[in-house]
């Protein structure tokens, strides 16, 4: 039987953790996200981030995974938790979208949860817009947060951090033109507002070669000036590189308890990848699909 003291106990060594661990915050602020070994993956590479280990990080990894769950509002908001003098931008392709990762951060920072996790952090009641707000802490000013779609202004804005979620739809991928514009724009827009050791963020669906991802990776093979970028892949199919690293995460899961020994071991395969096509764009894997003749087409 538990007591009220083992009850405590245990409350506190979860709040405890939640502020060290990234993982360990997203179960405690949602009990009921279901964990899987890329989460602890991505949160080991997002913690390594924020504590100045790295300070560029790109995430690709398949659709309906979690990963802007986790990076653009979960990791915003524990950032901001240990790091309240923060200045954060978050991007994504259009204002809306920015601006439901602005709220959503804003509403977790509002919530009992996170106020017990980080108690001296609060919003401003006087400067709390979705897609603009500021913290106080300890009823001081502190920082501050900012929306704002791709190729829109942020002059007079600074970022610690920049989370950069799907700046490009899947229908502008394939436009020349919006692409080098979304380019540019990163280039002599966001780049610029980046404060001494600032960091970003980049996650995205990678629909061209020459996409944002594409565009970054390659000046960093030619220019030894170049942004040094890690970068987390994880397909909906594993590589043998990415089954290993997820084995090894699925492992630290369990000594943490978060799964149990009977969690499946990722496997090889080969189907759905972040790599695109320069021909085709974004493709599945030369093995596993099907062709058939035009009278016969299963659609």
């Amino acid at each position: 039987m538990h007591t009220s003291e083992d009850r405590d106990a245990a409350t506190r060594l979860a709040v405890k953790q939640a502020r060290d661990d990234l993982l360990a915050f997203v179960m405690l602020m949602n009990p009921s996200f279901n964990v899987g070994p890329h989460h602890r993956l991505l949160c080991d590479q997002l913690m390594q981030l924020e504590q100045g280990e790295t300070d560029r990080l790109m995430v690709f990894v398949s659709p309906r995974s979690s990963k802007s769950l986790i990076t653009s509002t979960y990791f915003p908001a524990w950032a901001l938790g240990r790091n309240p003098y923060w200045q954060e931008i978050a991007v994504s392709h259009s204002d809306d979208l920015a601006t439901k990762f602005g709220r959503t951060i804003r509403d977790i920072i509002n919530t009992t949860a996170y106020n017990t996790i980080f108690p001296k952090v609060k919003i401003k009641k006087d400067n709390r817009a979705a897609n603009s707000w500021a913290l106080e802490e300890s009823g001081k000013q502190a920082g501050s947060f900012l929306a704002a779609g791709s190729g829109s202004g942020i002059a007079g804005f600074g970022a610690h951090l920049a989370i950069i979620d799907d700046p490009i739809s899947e229908q502008d991928a394939f436009s020349k033109t919006r692409r080098e514009q979304l380019n540019e724009w990163y280039s002599s827009g966001l780049r610029t507002r980046l404060m001494p050791g600032g960091k970003v963020v980049l996650v995205m669906t990678r629909w061209h070669e020459n996409d944002l991802a594409g565009h970054l990776l390659k000046q960093q093979e030619s220019s030894p000036l170049a942004d040094k970028w890690s970068v987390v892949r994880i397909p909906a199919i594993n590589t043998a590189e990415s089954a290993q690293q997820l084995e090894k995460a699925r492992d630290f899961l369990i000594t943490q308890g978060y799964l149990t020994e009977s969690y499946p071991k990722p496997k090889l395969g080969h189907s759905f990848w972040e790599a695109p096509d320069r021909e085709n764009g974004f493709l599945l894997g030369n093995r596993g699909h099907n062709t058939y003749k035009k009278q016969y087409t299963p659609f």
